[in-house]
């Protein structure tokens, strides 16, 4: 399973497994989400030596994003899910579909947090300090 980076390469999700995973659903016209990502730059900055990856999937089209990371860019990769990750959302248990939507995901891949709406810094710090040591 995997989407399209920003430049159009297939990006698969098993290449981060073994990895805490920090998956974002967003969306450019998504307040709470363009919001929530500063927060996710820093984290993912404090938390990535200790084997943490952050990974946004826009719900949303290749243009629409490309715009938006070329005002707002962020230090941890983007891929265009658009229609078909609306679908793994809901699988990851999202069934309404709303944005902003993120997990996390341990090393084995169990998902650790669940959060739908713009997720507070601190109850994702607190969930990474327990995952990612």
């Amino acid at each position: 399973l995997g989407f399209p980076d920003n430049e159009g390469r297939p990006q698969p999700l098993s290449q981060w497994r073994g990895r805490v995973m920090v998956l974002n659903f967003w969306a450019s016209w998504c307040a709470p989400c363009r919001e929530e990502m500063p927060d996710f730059v820093d984290l993912r900055t404090q938390f990535q030596p200790s084997g943490v990856e952050f990974v946004g999937i826009a719900i949303d089209n290749p243009t629409n994003v490309a715009q938006f990371l070329q005002r707002q860019p962020v230090n941890y990769p983007i891929l265009i899910g658009e229609g078909a990750a609306h679908s793994l959302a809901r699988q990851l248990g999202n069934p309404s579909g709303a944005l902003p939507y993120t997990i996390v995901l341990d090393r084995d891949g169990s998902i650790v947090l669940s959060h739908l709406g713009r997720l507070p810094r601190a109850t994702l710090e607190s969930a990474l300090r327990k995952t990612g040591s």
